[in-house]
């Protein structure tokens, strides 16, 4: 049977950030995958951080600056990333413009499947 979802769930706003989950653990009580819209404002940055699911961003307008123990990306505006699980991550905005982009996780995001980390350079 096919869901249809009109108003998604807003999820608790971190700093300059709002996510409205369209599917996932807290708007259709989905384990398996979640999906979300994150917006951002210009300045945003997240703690460094390491998953248990895998996670796929597509941006659909603005920059996404992704670091990563191994490297720094630049997303733009109809480009996508994958940060596989167990791999450390920090997600920014330094740029003028915030960014609005789509966040798939599987299995679906829960808190409890996140933990700080710090990204060391080698």
């Amino acid at each position: 049977m096919a869901t249809v979802v009109k108003i998604p769930a807003q999820i608790k706003n971190v700093k300059d950030k709002h996510i409205s989950e369209y599917f996932g653990f807290v708007a259709t009580k989905q384990k398996n995958l979640s999906i979300a819209l994150m917006t951002t404002q210009a300045g945003w940055e997240e703690e460094p951080q390491t998953a248990k699911f895998d996670e796929y961003i597509f941006v659909i307008s603005g920059v996404l600056y992704v670091k990563t123990k191994g490297d720094d990306h630049i997303i733009r505006a109809n480009e996508a990333i994958e940060i596989k699980k167990g791999e450390i991550v920090q997600y920014c905005t330094p740029f003028t413009s915030g960014a609005v982009y789509l966040s798939i996780c599987l299995p679906a995001f829960r808190p409890i499947l996140v933990k700080q980390s710090t990204i060391k350079k080698q």
